[in-house]
Parts: C-alpha cells; structure tokens; sequence
C-alpha cells in the first residue's frame, strides 16, 4: 500500500507506507512464577511490544520452535534461570544448538554463585566473556526497575536490529551489583 500526497502531484512521491510504521517487536517471556510473567507482559505490552507468556522451559520450547523458521517469529527471548524441568541457561544452550538468532536476556533473582561473584567483581572484559561463554546478551539481576528492564530490552533489541538480526554474542553487559554481605551463595 503507497500514499499518495495529491498536493505533491507526482506518483514518483508515494511513500510505501510499511516504510512508515514503526517495527513491533515479538517478546516471548518464560518465567514460573505468575505475577512476574504478568508484571514483564504489563510492562512490555505498554511500551508497544507483542508479549507471548510461557511457564516453564518446556513449553517455552516448543514456541520457539514453532516459529523458528517464521520471519514474524520472536525479535527476544527473556528468561529466568530457575525454572522447572530445565534451567533459562539450559534453554538458551538449546536455542543457540538449533542456530536460532534470537537475543536472550536472563532475567533472574538465582544464578549460580561462579556467576554472579565474577560479574560482581569483575572487569568488563570478564564479563563479556561470560557473557559470551553463557550465549547470552544480557543479564538482569531480580529485582530490578521497570526503567532497567526497558534501557535493556531496547538496547539488546537496536544492537539486534543494526546487525540485521544476526547478532555477535554479546552486544550487551548488565553488570549486577555486587552482594549485600560477603560472597554471593
């Protein structure tokens, strides 16, 4: 579909109007705890992105599968770590096997002691090769601001976008912050 400005006069000026529209985003959230799979869908679905919900790994798997060879499928994948059946780290192992594109943020309040005490404590060089030997994008420690969850989404999303969706793990660091008292267990 073109439009057509008639105070321009000239065909050669219509503008696809696809050109136009701003892209929607597809998010897919796994997470097993209700409140917070509503509270990312809330929050993602008011800043104008399509938010599909799973509650566990397994069936957050075969969504994207599903979609994996559709080009409206899923722009990102966040995840928590703690999950039934399979972990968020054993998932993104998965999608990363079956060569799906696809940014992940994890997004968890339980990650294992190794990674957290070196995000925390690390350089951001380490960081990005943790980051990179997870295959994830980003790291968002719970809890965490709407306004976090945002600036993330948004950077991980346009870092995608400028690569044409293909993506150099990582494009993003989130550095937590360090432990309230002592090591991190």
């Amino acid at each position: 579909m073109n439009i057509h400005f008639s105070a321009l006069g000239d065909k050669s000026a219509a503008v696809p109007i696809h050109n136009l529209a701003k892209p929607v985003h597809r998010v897919l959230v796994i997470d097993d705890d209700p409140d917070i799979r509503q509270l990312f869908a809330d929050v993602l679905l008011n800043s104008g992105y399509q938010v599909d919900t799973a509650a566990d790994t397994g069936n957050g798997w075969k969504v994207l599968h599903a979609v994996r060879h559709d080009p409206d499928g899923y722009d990102l994948l966040i995840t928590d770590n703690n999950l039934p059946q399979v972990s968020g780290l054993e998932l993104v192992r998965k999608v990363r096997a079956e060569r799906m594109g696809l940014p992940v943020i994890l997004a968890s309040g339980q990650l294992p002691a190794a990674i957290l005490s070196s995000a925390a404590s690390t350089t951001p060089i380490k960081q990005l090769e943790w980051n990179r030997a997870l295959q994830i994008d980003a790291i968002l420690l719970k809890p965490f601001t709407i306004e976090e969850l945002l600036g993330t989404v948004k950077a991980v999303l346009s870092a995608a976008d400028s690569s044409g969706g293909q993506i150099e793990l990582p494009q993003l660091v989130r550095r937590p912050p360090p432990p309230a008292y002592g090591c991190a267990a």
